[in-house]
This record gives structure tokens, C-alpha cells and sequence, in this order.
């Protein structure tokens, strides 16, 4: 995970060039479905750059040695075109184990919002709040 984000503030095409398959999917937390090709372009453009990015929770579980799911938080300044902002993406991974390495083979990110605190049915105040009787 670390590599990718190496590579996501480099603009480094060729470590996604190796690392994405070739029937990639990602899912956008702006609801959009992109492939391989689409990705790499936005690298290969230099019009979308990464300032800043700050992963966590990373959580790695592999299966039958063949599989590999991976969640994780980025944190990541960005920059496209004259716009720029910086938002938390939670995201899921699914990787495949490759010949020479490990592929990645779908991703789907969905921002990370501020919570609203829930209300309690039939009460004005919030949930953490309201105390058993």
C-alpha cells in the first residue's frame, strides 16, 4: 500500500501499468465505474496530481494464498486542473496473486463524511446521548 502511494505522489504511470490488471475496475466515491485504461490515463495526463496522501487503517487478509482483500483510509490532497481539495476515502482492494506478483484487480473507494449523530425514535436527542431507562 505504501508503494502505491509512493507512486500515486510521483505520478509514477508504470508502477500501475504493472500493478493493475488488465480487466481492472474501480468504483468512485462520485459513483463513477473506471477501467484500466481510464486510471491510467488520469496518470499519464498530468492533469490530476496527488499533493498529500496519508494512509490508515490498513487491514490485509489473504485466502488460499491466491486472494488478497485489503481496506484502508487514504487521506490525500489533490489537484486537477485549477481545483484542488483534500478529502478521506475509505477504501476495499481485492488483489490476485500474479506470476511475478501480486495484481490488483478491482477497487472501490467511498468518501468518508462527517457523521450526523442519529436520533433516538421518539426523541429529540442523540442516540450517545439518550440513557436507558
Amino acid at each position: 500500500m505504501e508503494a502505491a502511494a509512493r507512486a500515486d505522489l510521483a505520478g509514477d504511470t508504470g508502477f500501475y501499468e504493472k500493478l493493475l490488471a488488465p480487466d481492472f475496475t474501480l468504483g468512485t466515491s462520485q459513483g463513477e465505474l473506471l477501467g484500466r485504461e481510464e486510471k491510467l490515463a488520469g496518470f499519464r495526463s498530468g492533469v490530476h496530481r496527488i499533493e498529500r496522501e496519508v494512509l490508515a487503517d490498513v487491514r490485509v487478509r489473504v485466502y488460499g494464498g491466491t486472494t488478497a482483500i485489503a481496506t484502508l483510509t487514504a487521506t490525500v490532497a489533490w489537484r486537477y486542473g485549477a481545483e484542488h481539495g483534500e478529502r478521506t476515502v475509505l477504501f476495499t482492494q481485492t488483489f490476485i496473486r500474479g506470476a511475478a506478483a501480486w495484481i490488483l484487480v478491482a477497487s472501490h473507494g467511498s468518501e468518508v463524511r462527517a457523521a450526523k449523530p442519529e436520533k433516538a425514535l421518539n426523541s429529540a436527542e442523540p442516540v450517545d446521548r439518550v440513557k436507558p431507562k
